[in-house]
């Protein structure tokens, strides 16, 4: 209901971004670019590459 509430779209506080309905980000200043440049990774995405980098054993996760 937020996302479509009068006073949240006069004050563009949400954005659609990738079909998803998300908080625009704050604080927002008149010089400042807070754009979303792209959509969050996917939970697990980059855990072979943490694995790697900190030296851990991928099994011990689960």
């Amino acid at each position: 209901e937020a996302p479509e509430h009068h006073h949240m779209k006069a004050r563009k506080s949400f954005v659609e971004f990738d079909g998803v309905i998300q908080p625009n980000p704050a604080p927002r200043f008149s010089s400042s670019n807070n754009e979303i440049r792209h959509a969050p990774v996917k939970a697990g995405q980059n855990n072979d590459e943490i694995c790697e980098e900190f030296d851990l054993d991928r099994s011990c996760f689960k």
